[in-house]
């Protein structure tokens, strides 16, 4: 007869089978090495050795696929010690094998989203839900996204409200709508907005200066004006330095010279890309210091066209999230209403709801003893 050793961990193992079924236990493990298993056998002991209903056990995991799964391992489990308590002449631990296999098609063994989705079945009126709720599953959430997303775009453009920070955006080549396949735009936004719509207030009730007031573009005029200057220090207008400056200068120029800021915004997003070149010989100049510092001059008006244009494409961005963070938001509230929901509603409902309702959460509290999360690290 072959003997199997021992594993290494099999204390720890028994801890969490049945020892230790009144601790609270973190179980951390590789793939394959037994955690689900474990969690089976603890349910199983629970009521078995401990006396807990089967319905007083919560059994949680992240996919469809594999709560069906937990489920039907804990019910064949439990007909499998139901058999063997028959045949040892037990028919005490034969009965509690035989409730639990009743119960087990009504017992809270589901997923996080599933879990949720109880609650607020069981307390619909105290999370501000109709009596009746239902569940939209993916593809009806991603089709009610891409029509509240066209229909809020078709507003957006069709209204006075955001034409000036339309036409920011439009001058700063910032995307509302693609463009091109997979171009990340303010529908991509959108998107992680709707699976965060719970935490969108402080965006929503931002305040904002009238757009383009504040917007601060004296660095650059203000190198573009020391670059004309240094011109004079050029003594042979052949220097291919001097040709190259002369050639970029008066763009440079020009765009300093617009006093507009949605017109300066579009000039300096679609100017040349400047740079020194390899050109430049001190004969040319006062000496090579002064070649070196041209050329870094060119350099810098360049790096500031990034410099003056961040905090303004920045701020654009904010004022069109703050936009679309409205729309997810009161979209959200007409789900509640409705009693449409999708998955992320479910989570920020019922914890909402065991948040703010002291009647819901004591009666969770004293139905559900044992609260058991399998794939811990994929759950919210």
């Amino acid at each position: 007869m072959t003997v199997q050793p021992e594993l290494i961990d099999e204390q720890v193992r028994e801890r969490v089978r049945r020892h230790g079924l009144g601790e609270t236990l973190f179980v951390e493990a590789g793939a394959g090495s037994g955690k689900t298993t474990l969690l089976v056998e603890r349910i199983v002991n629970l009521v078995l050795e401990a006396g807990v209903p089967l319905s007083a056990v919560a059994a949680i995991t992240f996919t469809e696929a594999a709560a069906s799964e937990l489920a039907s391992r804990i019910r064949a489990r439990f007909e499998q010690v139901q058999a063997e308590a028959i045949a040892a002449g037990d028919p005490a631990r034969a009965d509690r094998c035989r409730q639990a296999v009743a119960d087990s098609d009504l017992a809270a063994i589901t997923t996080l989203h599933g879990f949720a989705n109880r609650i607020l079945g069981e307390f619909a009126v105290g999370a501000g839900l109709p009596p009746q709720i239902r569940v939209l599953d993916e593809v009806s959430s991603q089709l009610a996204q891409e029509d509240r997303w066209q229909r809020f775009v078709d507003q957006l453009y069709d209204t006075d409200e955001h034409v000036g920070l339309l036409q920011a955006a439009s001058a700063l080549k910032i995307p509302v709508e693609p463009r091109y396949l997979d171009q990340s735009t303010m529908r991509v936004v959108a998107s992680q907005f709707n699976q965060n719509w719970d935490r969108l207030q402080s965006l929503i009730t931002a305040e904002f200066a009238p757009i383009g007031g504040d917007y601060d573009f004296s660095y650059f005029d203000g190198l573009v004006h020391e670059l004309a200057e240094a011109r004079s220090l050029n003594k042979l207008s052949d220097d291919k330095l001097h040709i190259r400056l002369q050639g970029q200068l008066p763009e440079m120029q020009a765009i300093a010279a617009i006093d507009q800021p949605l017109r300066k915004m579009r000039a300096l997003t679609q100017a040349s890309k400047w740079g020194p070149g390899s050109g430049g010989k001190g004969a040319s100049w006062d000496g090579d210091g002064t070649v070196a510092y041209i050329k870094g001059m060119i350099k810098d008006v360049e790096l500031a066209k990034e410099a003056v244009l961040r905090p303004i494409i920045n701020d654009v961005l904010l004022r069109l999230s703050q936009v679309i963070a409205s729309e997810t938001y009161d979209a959200a509230q007409a789900r509640r209403a409705d009693g449409g929901l999708e998955f992320h509603d479910l989570l920020v409902l019922s914890r909402d709801l065991l948040r703010t309702n002291p009647n819901a959460r004591q009666v969770l509290h004293d139905r559900f003893q044992h609260v058991l999360l399998d794939e811990f690290q994929d759950t919210d």
